[in-house]
């Protein structure tokens, strides 16, 4: 959104006497859902699951009945894996006046991550040791694989007609550079109840 501290006012002025304008509206203009076959090419979705089935067998074994169902999403069309969110602002970089935004979240919606919280004591009042364990490998090359798709949305029209630069990441990113985004700049995804 364009920096502009009298519209800006003027419009917190019409929701405060009518509760209209841009502050009776979220920022997120655009919501998808996107099943794993239809952002990946077949030989990546191959490469990606290929990797999975050989490390599932590895994995604790109370986990088991929830992986093998999260295995059997991978291949239905009609279960999404990303969300991906438009926002009309920019995230993660500081705005110059004048100038418009938009970015790109993507949020995986079914994590192969598994932390854990432990007691590490009989007294009650001494913190567990947590262990987020986010983003193992299965989870992180979704991601990058998603953050490359977002890229290249982002040179499809429409959208190429309005993007004359990506500022957190260069298009051309490599795969460790995405990573060291991901790790920077990621947060777990969360909605008020």
């Amino acid at each position: 959104a364009k920096l502009n501290s009298t519209f800006a006012a003027q419009q917190f002025e019409a929701y405060v006497q009518n509760r209209t304008g841009i502050y009776s509206a979220t920022s997120a203009t655009t919501l998808g859902f996107l099943p794993l076959h239809e952002f990946l090419a077949p030989a990546k979705v191959a490469s990606l699951l290929s990797d999975l089935d050989a490390a599932l067998p590895h994995q604790p074994s109370h986990l088991e009945s929830q992986f093998a169902l999260q295995r059997k999403w991978l291949n239905d069309p009609t279960v999404p894996q990303v969300e991906v969110v438009l926002f009309a602002e920019i995230s993660g970089a500081d705005p110059e006046p004048g100038k418009s935004y938009y970015s790109i979240a993507l949020d995986l919606q079914h994590l192969w991550s598994r932390g854990s919280v432990h007691i590490t004591t009989a007294d009650p009042l001494t913190p567990p040791n947590i262990d987020g364990q986010y983003l193992n490998s299965a989870d992180m090359k979704l991601l990058i694989e998603s953050v490359k798709w977002a890229q290249k949305l982002s040179q499809t029209e429409p959208l190429k007609n309005v993007t004359l630069a990506s500022i957190s990441l260069p298009l051309n990113a490599t795969d460790d550079e995405i990573r060291d985004f991901i790790v920077s700049t990621g947060n777990t995804e969360w909605h008020f109840a």
